[in-house]
C-alpha cells in the first residue's frame, strides 16, 4: 500500500479566475491507509452587475469553472471522470452546485 496523493487545479470557464472565483492548485495527499474523502476549498469572490442589470437581465449571473484531477501518485489511479464542472450563482450571496457528483481517486 502505501501514500498516494493526486494533483488539482481550478481551469476558467465562464467564471474567471481573481474575479469570478479564486484560482486554486495544489496536492491532496492520503496516508498509508487513510481512504477519508478529501474537500477542495475554492472561494466564490463576489461579483457585481453592470449598470442596468440585475440577477433576472444579467446573461453572466449563473457561470462555471472546472476543478481537475492529475497525476496520481503511490499506485493510485483516476477514474473515468478526471473534471468537475462547478456552477456558481454570482446572486449575494455566491452559491454553487457540481456537475457531476464528487471526483474520485482509487489506489491498488
Amino acid at each position: 500500500a502505501g501514500a498516494v496523493s493526486v494533483r488539482f487545479y481550478t481551469e476558467d470557464g465562464t467564471a474567471r479566475g481573481k474575479v469570478d472565483y479564486a484560482p486554486k492548485a495544489g496536492t491532496l495527499v492520503w496516508a498509508d491507509g487513510d481512504a477519508a474523502p478529501k474537500v477542495i476549498e475554492v472561494a466564490l469572490l463576489k461579483d457585481t452587475a453592470l449598470p442596468g442589470e440585475s440577477p433576472q437581465t444579467s446573461q453572466e449571473w449563473t457561470k462555471f469553472f472546472t476543478v481537475a484531477l492529475a497525476q496520481p501518485t503511490g499506485g493510485a489511479e483516476l477514474g473515468a471522470q478526471m473534471r468537475a464542472s462547478i456552477e456558481v450563482d454570482m446572486g449575494l450571496p455566491p452559491s454553487f452546485a457540481a456537475s457531476p457528483p464528487p471526483l474520485h481517486l482509487t489506489a491498488n
